[in-house]
C-alpha cells in the first residue's frame, strides 16, 4: 500500500519487489481504487520482468496433454490424470489440494495442502 500511496503523490511507482504475494496485494489496491490502466502496466511489468528467471523456476510441462487441465461441478481445477489417489494436482470440493504427479513431472508439491487463492491462466502466443 505504501507503493501506491508514493505514486499518489509522487507519480511514480516502485515495482520492485521481494515476493509475489506484495505484487497481488498492490493489484488488489490498484483495483479497489479504480486503476485499471496501472493494473494492466502492474501485470504487463511483473510477467514481462519474470519471464526472465524462467530457467530458475520450477517448472512441470504436461507430458499427456489430453489430460492438462479439467474441471468438474463443484470442484476446482483439475490438473492431470486421475490415478486412482489425485490428480496431478487437484481442489477438492472442500477447499483442501492434494498432488499425485502422473501426467505432469514431480516438481516436490506436498501430498496434502492448503492454499489462500489460486488462479489458473491459458497462456497464449500473441501474433501480429
Amino acid at each position: 500500500m505504501n507503493k501506491l500511496i508514493k505514486f499518489f503523490y509522487c507519480g511514480k511507482l516502485d515495482l520492485d519487489f521481494e515476493n509475489a504475494i506484495d505484487v497481488i496485494k498492490l493489484l488488489i489496491a490498484v483495483d479497489e481504487f479504480g486503476l485499471p490502466t496501472l493494473a494492466e502496466h502492474i501485470q504487463e511489468f511483473f510477467v514481462n520482468n519474470q519471464l526472465k528467471n524462467i530457467n530458475t523456476a520450477r517448472l512441470g510441462r504436461v507430458i499427456n496433454t489430453q489430460y492438462a487441465v479439467s474441471c468438474w461441478v463443484e470442484w476446482g481445477p483439475l490438473f492431470g490424470f486421475w490415478c486412482g489417489i489425485s490428480h496431478d494436482l487437484m481442489m477438492h470440493p472442500d477447499g483442501t489440494w492434494s498432488s499425485k504427479p502422473n501426467s505432469y513431472p514431480d516438481i516436490n508439491i506436498p501430498r496434502n495442502f492448503e492454499i489462500d487463492d489460486y488462479e489458473v491462466f491459458k497462456v497464449v502466443k500473441i501474433t501480429d
